[in-house]
């Protein structure tokens, strides 16, 4: 019981309608966040690699709930990021 627009897609109630690839570009720039935690965490500075991965977190708060590529990516976000 999802809404839908005029054509028939499912329209996601958090974000509204989506241009084609918004979710992969959210997911692309929280990849550079992890890789920007990752190298931080290798040359010892816990302080930017926790903003690489809050930044990482933030860009996929805003894509859809309900898609489970984004749901993995934010799991890896919050387990893996940014912990010394």
């Amino acid at each position: 019981l999802m809404p839908r627009t005029k054509d028939g897609r499912v329209v996601n109630p958090d974000t509204g309608p989506t241009p084609p690839g918004y979710n992969q570009s959210l997911r692309q720039r929280a990849r550079i966040g992890l890789s920007v935690a990752s190298c931080s965490l290798l040359v010892g500075s816990p302080r930017l690699a926790l903003l690489g991965a809050v930044g990482a977190a933030w860009c996929l708060q805003r894509g859809t709930k309900f898609s489970w590529k984004n749901i993995k990516w934010w799991c890896l976000t919050w387990l893996g990021g940014g912990h010394p």
